[in-house]
């Protein structure tokens, strides 16, 4: 297959028109469904071709190769669009708006940031280095300088993964958002880095204090801020879970995730995700969650099977049997009023913290 690789960072004519049109679009309400045909009708579905995917992957492989890796931000949003178009909720395809060079600015900037920081660290650790040395002369002189840098440099590196972990979780949660639509309506985080740096520090702070008794607290208030600072143009998110709530079940899975080596960590993460999506709300109306253990854990395994005896190359089929899977289990309890959302005002976010997730090769 003769591929031009000029054309590959442009955006895809048929991604286009879909987007073009869908941005023109206002939001409707749908017709009246039927009582029966409800659930269905508003879960998720994934749409997506295990052939497809593999034709992506494959081209998106050799490109990067071809370009010592410089294409992967335009090989991301490739994906992302192609992932994006293929997940369908009611009538309507989602959309990705970003595009490669706006990913590839922001790893730049990470990149130029990460530099600079660690060359100023550099010179001020060595000159400090030297300034001990000299204070303290002799055979085995600056010993205890270089101990206290030693310690300084763990702290210090240990903070910078800190800011740059938080700077991907926010950024990318704000780029991915801003660049989301459905029905020509584009979605936003309105989340700021101290605010949930400060909100991260507490919990995590607690958690340790407590060996861990205490995490449902934090995770609490961490689902509290992450789905109340999320809009859908005009219209908003609301969580109403309780952190009592959480206890019994973070306790019992947590155990039991011990007592079965780390098996019954698929039935925690499902029965977190049923309790949070059915304490979530667009406005008035319910979200839903049918995700339970036993599933989960079966696809899980089935994809790690894929992977594992098809030395990788069944990961498009893979990717496609779980996606379709695991974004059936979600959706809505009743349809949603779509004439009452408008689209707000635009907030385009940079996409730095997407170049930072891809630097330090963090995925949320």
């Amino acid at each position: 297959m003769k591929v031009d690789p000029s054309k590959c960072f442009q955006e895809d004519a048929h991604f286009k028109r879909i987007r073009d049109r869908l941005d023109q679009e206002p939001a409707k309400t749908p017709e009246k469904i039927p009582a029966e045909n409800l659930q269905d009708d508003w879960f998720f579905d994934f749409l997506g071709q295990g052939r497809e995917l593999f034709r992506i992957y494959l081209v998106n492989f050799w490109l990067k190769l071809l370009t010592l890796g410089f294409y992967h931000p335009w090989a991301k949003a490739r994906l992302f669009r192609y992932l994006y178009a293929s997940t369908r909720l009611y009538d309507t395809d989602f959309q990705f708006h970003g595009n490669g060079r706006e990913l590839f600015t922001g790893w730049v900037k990470a990149l130029l940031a990460l530099i600079l920081v660690e060359g100023f660290h550099q010179i001020f650790a060595e000159l400090i280095r030297q300034r001990g040395i000299d204070s303290e002369p002799g055979v085995g002189g600056g010993h205890e300088w270089s101990f206290w840098l030693d310690t300084a440099n763990l702290v210090f590196y240990l903070f910078l993964f800190f800011l740059f972990f938080m700077i991907a979780l926010v950024g990318v949660r704000r780029y991915r958002l801003s660049r989301t639509s459905w029905r020509g309506i584009r979605f936003r985080f309105d989340g700021t880095l101290v605010e949930i740096s400060k909100l991260m520090i507490r919990g995590w702070a607690i958690t340790l204090i407590s060996l861990g008794l205490l995490y449902p607290l934090h995770r609490h208030r961490f689902q509290e801020y992450w789905v109340s600072r999320t809009r859908f143009g005009s219209s908003r998110f609301y969580y109403e879970g309780r952190a009592s709530d959480l206890f019994p079940i973070w306790i019992r899975g947590f155990l039991l995730s011990l007592i079965s080596v780390g098996v019954y960590s698929f039935w925690l993460r499902a029965g977190l995700q049923r309790y949070f999506w059915s304490r979530t709300r667009l406005e008035q109306v319910q979200l839903a969650c049918n995700l339970h253990g036993w599933p989960l854990f079966r696809e899980s395994m089935i994809y790690v099977f894929f992977l594992i005896f098809s030395c990788g190359f069944a990961r498009p089929w893979a990717d496609e049997r779980y996606n379709r899977f695991y974004l059936s289990q979600f959706g809505f309890v009743q349809a949603p009023d779509l004439e009452a959302v408008i689209q707000a005002a635009s907030v385009e976010s940079g996409s730095t913290g997407e170049g930072v997730s891809s630097l330090l090769d963090l995925e949320f």
